[in-house]
């Protein structure tokens, strides 16, 4: 499972190959952003200051809306054939790979920061 998710597509991938991952990520990510949204609103119906509960509103409701960009973004673009076939190559690009994995190690740690704040 972690490598599905995670692991950087090898070269010599075919499309189908590569379109199986990216639906099995966007499945993921689906899943996510759903439990992500549920634990921010029960927080938010926990807490007894009005300023909390808003942000925690606010908060989900930007993730959801996000979320649901992405979601709809990424579904629509992966049925083009074409954008398939060059997001492919830029993924098994091994220069293209470490960057991206910096910057989604960047991204990872902006997140949980910002969820540590929400929490709190």
């Amino acid at each position: 499972m972690i490598n599905k998710l995670f692991a950087s597509p090898k070269p010599g991938i075919t499309d189908d190959e590569y379109r199986a991952k990216i639906k099995y990520q966007v499945n993921f990510l689906t899943i996510v952003i759903i439990l992500t949204v549920a634990i921010t609103m029960l927080l938010a119906s926990l807490q007894k200051s009005p300023a909390s509960r808003s942000f925690l509103r606010g908060f989900s409701s930007g993730i959801l809306g996000g979320g649901i960009g992405t979601i709809i973004t990424s579904r629509i673009l992966f049925h083009n054939r074409k954008y398939l076939h060059k997001s492919k190559i830029k993924a098994t690009d091994e220069r293209l790979q470490e960057i991206t994995h910096r910057a989604n190690t960047i991204t990872f740690i902006m997140l949980l920061i910002v969820s540590y704040i929400a929490i709190c």
